[in-house]
């Protein structure tokens, strides 16, 4: 097997990439705020109300066990962005608890919120590099178009939703650069999850790929998770007035026992 020696280790973390949360109340688009809107006014299939939901984070910022306690030739990796995080629903719920249980095996979750292709290809070297070798790794597929940008402090996390044309400066600039022509951002997505994909395959670690999105892109690179059955607590009505939000407890349930049957037929 092919060994790594560390290389370059991100600023502040030794690690794996910085996810610092907050709070163990509210996450990402799972806010307060939102809360008491739908409390107001009860979208349809919403019953979050009189329901706390609970983070708890390791001391990198990650929805797992802290670093030192994982035996990780014993353990499953799912990376991915928000969805696999389990933003608006508790612990238990996240997709990798549904996982660890169907299989009766730990799994990670590295879920990042606002994650990127680049955001996985990073952990995938730090992993590698750390000597960190899983039983298997579960790539899930953030939007193509989403850029990470590394400064000497911290790593923003950048979607198009937070672009305003003609009023951005700085690194947002740049990010609207980043999103013209059309297939840029798309393919430099795509080499980055394949460059990952390669890596855990050249150490001997079996890698399966998955997609949130349902794009034309999407799905040249890997088979979209089954559809949705319900909703987290931040369902939230999109441009277009639908009501739009992260997979819920049964949906979590059930990518998880989706992926648990191509694990086991590895």
């Amino acid at each position: 097997m092919q060994e790594f020696s560390p290389s370059f280790t991100y600023p502040n973390s030794p690690y794996l990439l910085p996810h610092w949360q907050e709070s163990d109340l509210w996450c990402g688009t799972d806010t307060e705020h939102l809360y008491r809107i739908n409390l107001e006014q009860r979208p349809p299939t919403w019953s979050w109300e009189n329901r706390v939901v609970r983070y708890t984070w390791n001391r990198e910022g990650y929805r797992a066990p802290e670093w030192q306690d994982v035996a990780w030739p014993e353990t499953h990796v799912i990376m991915g962005c928000s969805h696999v995080l389990g933003v608006g629903v508790n612990d238990p719920d996240t997709l990798s608890n549904n996982l660890s249980i169907q299989l009766g095996e730990p799994v990670v979750n590295l879920g990042i919120g606002g994650g990127s292709a680049q955001s996985i290809q990073y952990n995938t070297m730090r992993l590698i590099e750390l000597g960190w070798l899983p039983k298997t790794v579960t790539i899930s597929i953030p939007e193509l178009t989403r850029m990470a940008y590394f400064d000497d402090h911290t790593i923003h996390h950048f979607t198009p939703a937070w672009l305003t044309p003609g009023e951005n400066l700085g690194v947002l600039k740049l990010y609207e650069h980043w999103l013209r022509p059309k297939p840029h951002a798309e393919l430099y997505a795509r080499m980055a999850i394949k460059g990952a994909e390669a890596m855990w395959r050249f150490m001997g670690v079996p890698v399966i790929l998955r997609h949130a999105s349902r794009t034309e892109g999407a799905s040249q690179m890997a088979p979209n998770w089954p559809a949705y059955v319900d909703y987290a607590r931040d369902l939230i009505r999109d441009g277009h007035g639908q009501y739009i939000g992260h997979p819920g407890p049964a949906t979590l349930a059930l990518w998880a026992r989706d992926l648990a049957d191509e694990i086991r037929s590895l």
